[in-house]
């Protein structure tokens, strides 16, 4: 599959999802108080998704970083508005390599290279893990680590 079908593949399973949730609220109204949309932060998540639906319609897998670096930090924002948690800041931060990773993994699937996108997104992965068990566990943030 080439990247041009990949992205347009892409793009049709964001519409599909987009619209089951849009029939599912209409068909059940009680389903729209679990759709987190009307937070502030979820305008951030929808920022990134637009990011990757511009980058599907152009053909340029590349926006998936972009993207995913800014719905990772409007997720992020969204834990942090809910659990009032803001001083969180000090080691959630360090999830933005993870999100850097993620990017490049979707960026491999719809475009070219995925093996070494692969290897790439996980090694970045694995290093935002370990640094948010590191720092959270030093700034007091998580208990895993003692």
């Amino acid at each position: 599959m080439n990247r041009r079908n990949r992205s347009q593949l892409g793009l049709g399973i964001i519409l599909l999802l987009a619209a089951a949730v849009m029939v599912a609220v209409k068909l059940n109204p009680g389903l729209a108080s679990l759709i987190p949309a009307f937070e502030w932060p979820m305008w951030v998540v929808f920022a990134g998704g637009i990011i990757l639906l511009i980058g599907l319609l152009v053909g340029a897998p590349g926006m998936a970083v972009p993207a995913c670096i800014t719905a990772g930090v409007g997720g992020i924002l969204y834990y942090q508005n809910a659990s009032g948690n803001w001083a969180s800041w000090a080691y959630m931060w360090s999830l933005i390599p993870g999100f850097v990773g993620l990017g490049i993994i979707l960026a491999g699937i719809l475009g070219e290279g995925l093996h070494r996108n692969l290897r790439e997104g996980l090694k970045l992965i694995l290093i935002s893990t370990v640094m948010f068990l590191v720092f959270g566990a030093a700034f007091g943030g998580l208990d895993i680590l003692g």
